[in-house]
């Protein structure tokens, strides 16, 4: 008899926005809901059921209070005790996660382990997931991890320049975006075939997290985010890579705590720290001709970005393929065609027109390399990786659950 797992609920929680979807086990999706703006006074409730997308003002102080209102809205339309399994987004695996793994006690514990290190995305995640356990404690929950699809990256890409006893704390580039990266460069491939994805590309996650992803012979060899995503090119609210010693200075010279620090590192810097303005880069692009600061967040966003495709060309030997993504890639045909303006030496060139439409292929016929927009669908890969743990699951303990609450 096959494996009908049942209908799947995925759950990807950020730091201000949380997205909740419904979908059938035969991977199509039943309802898609975002709460947006987590915690802030315009926090608004977006959903689309049956092709129709309405949107509602809600207060939702954090993403365990959006959680409840994305579910009250697909209890509407669906029965929630028909919810077979529950998917994930796991920001942060640690060295022992290296594939999506059903949440047992074990799991669970060491996840908490890691949340300090990402505190924007796992606090938010182990709340739901332990509100999802009482909710639907008959469901299977699978935490689909970002930092799996960089498992097998090169350890001289993953090996961080500090003195190697500090490996065993798991301290190493872990890279992050993965499940966006997996839809997108399966996506990729299913369009063009195996001879062009097997070639150099780099892919440009550019959300409210920006991060950079190296792949040659269909294997990854680098990615622009380390230890943490607050490492990088610089995000909305997060700063990238820094000198290290900035971090004592402000500890020394500005009375600050190292929790300060960090929090100023992951909430108040990035393009909202430059600009003074705001994290949003619609935003910033409207007020760029009147505000010096909100040029110079949207100019240092793009030079980060550039240098990272530099390096990651120099690193593959070439470049055959650049791929946007992310809300920011997928929609910004203004980034898009800055980035790119400043590689023709490299032999791309844009097509503004379809690069305006936000084509799928947007560089020019004269290019002798292939740019390309991708819109993105974590869900898809979350149901998928979903599906797979509780099969295995299933097959290897008959099904007999460890809960963790």
């Amino acid at each position: 008899m096959a494996f009908d797992i049942g209908p799947i609920l995925c759950v990807n929680a950020g730091s201000s926005s949380l997205k909740l979807e419904l979908v059938s086990s035969s991977l199509d999706q039943v309802v898609k809901t975002e709460v947006t703006n987590v915690g802030k006074a315009n926090a608004c409730l977006i959903s689309v059921i049956g092709g129709r997308t309405t949107s509602e003002n809600l207060a939702a102080k954090d993403c365990s209070e959006a959680f409840d209102h994305c579910l009250m809205k697909i209890g509407d339309v669906f029965d929630l005790a028909g919810v077979g399994a529950i998917g994930h987004r796991i920001v942060h695996g640690g060295n022992k996660n290296t594939k999506p793994s059903v949440l047992t006690e074990l799991v669970f514990k060491d996840l908490e382990k890691w949340s300090s290190v990402d505190p924007e995305h796992m606090k938010s995640s182990l709340e739901i997931i332990a509100k999802s356990e009482k909710k639907f404690p008959k469901a299977i929950q699978v935490a689909c991890f970002d930092t799996s699809f960089f498992t097998e990256m090169p350890d001289v890409a993953k090996t961080i320049p500090i003195p190697r006893k500090f490996a065993s704390l798991g301290i190493k580039k872990y890279g992050f975006h993965g499940l966006s990266y997996e839809y997108v460069y399966g996506a990729f491939k299913n369009e063009l075939g195996i001879e062009i994805s097997n070639g150099r590309i780099i892919l440009a996650h550019l959300g409210g997290g920006a991060s950079l992803a190296a792949i040659k012979n269909c294997s990854v060899v680098d990615t622009s985010m380390s230890f943490t995503p607050s490492s990088g090119v610089p995000s909305g609210t997060r700063a990238g890579d820094l000198d290290a010693a900035i971090v004592g200075f402000l500890v020394q010279r500005a009375n600050m705590t190292i929790e300060e620090v960090n929090q100023m590192l992951y909430y108040q810097s990035g393009l909202l720290g430059i600009s003074g303005i705001s994290a949003d880069m619609k935003d910033l692009l409207a007020k760029s001709k009147d505000s010096k600061s909100a040029q110079l967040a949207i100019d240092v966003f793009i030079s980060r970005i550039r240098q990272s495709i530099g390096g990651m060309t120099a690193t593959m030997g070439g470049l055959d393929s650049l791929i946007f993504t992310g809300g920011i890639g997928e929609n910004s045909p203004v980034v898009r065609s800055r980035i790119c303006e400043n590689f023709s030496y490299l032999g791309i060139s844009v097509d503004e027109k379809v690069n305006g439409e936000n084509a799928f292929i947007i560089s020019s016929k004269e290019s002798e390399i292939g740019v390309y927009v991708i819109k993105t669908n974590e869900a898809s890969i979350i149901a998928k990786q979903t599906i797979e743990a509780s099969m295995t699951y299933k097959e290897t303990t008959n099904g007999d659950q460890t809960t963790f609450n």
